[in-house]
């Protein structure tokens, strides 16, 4: 396909209230650049013809309105149709309608049921997803534990806001023991992998105040070492 047919999906993510995780925005889960009606009719008649890949692509435009009168319903259903036919960023983006109740009723479980089956694919986005969902409880019980264990697939990964997470839940103990010194590696590796969002720096001091110089150096090396990983 065309690179000026390609469409931009950003999943939005941010900082909510005073708690120190990073979280689902409940805002628009989906952004990309504007394409006129021709495209659409372009990618619409293509699905309609048994194209398997362009599905997913119809689904955001109705998203948007892009080319198009916006309508969630059938966003939902044609990025659905996408999903069953195995596209991931399809299944990634079906599990976020059901979470916000885009085109269709809002589903925790569903979007649940979605992130997991892509996070045991090794889906790191998902990964992470799943993890929100373990440790806020939303479409499964609250389980700390597990959510830790899918923050820590997904940071291993690369994931960016994985890093964060898990840097929290070894700051706070929180599904897995206290570590100061992994916290503070892994806020590191946040803060490296953000450059200027700087969201780590508060805990980043409040760890070197609990840490031996020795310990830093070590958090600091063990760093360096996973961030070279990711190159």
């Amino acid at each position: 396909m065309n690179s000026k047919k390609s469409l931009i999906i950003i999943i939005i993510t941010t900082l909510l209230g005073g708690i120190s995780y990073l979280t689902f925005n409940p805002s628009e889960i989906i952004k990309k650049p504007s394409r006129d009606k021709n495209y659409f009719e372009l990618f619409k008649t293509s699905a309609e013809h048994g194209n398997t890949v362009v599905p997913y692509h119809v689904g955001l435009m109705y998203y948007h309105g892009d080319g198009t009168t916006q309508n969630y319903q059938k966003a939902f259903e044609w990025v659905k149709k996408s999903a069953e036919q195995g596209n991931a960023q399809a299944q990634h983006n079906l599990s976020f309608m059901y979470y916000h109740g885009k085109g269709t009723s809002k589903n925790y479980q569903k979007a649940f049921e979605s992130f997991k089956k892509l996070a045991e694919q090794g889906e790191a986005d998902a990964q992470y997803s799943l993890g929100l969902m373990y440790y806020h409880g939303k479409g499964t019980p609250k389980n700390m534990q597990k959510a830790f264990k899918w923050y820590k697939q997904a940071a291993e990964q690369g994931n960016t806001k994985a890093q964060y997470n898990l840097g929290a839940t070894y700051y706070f103990g929180e599904g897995t023991t206290k570590n100061y010194q992994k916290a503070y590696t892994h806020f590191l590796i946040y803060d490296y992998l953000e450059k200027e969002k700087h969201t780590a720096n508060k805990y980043l001091n409040k760890l070197e105040q609990k840490l031996t110089p020795k310990a830093i150096i070590n958090a600091q090396n063990e760093a360096d070492k996973i961030i070279q990983g990711f190159k």
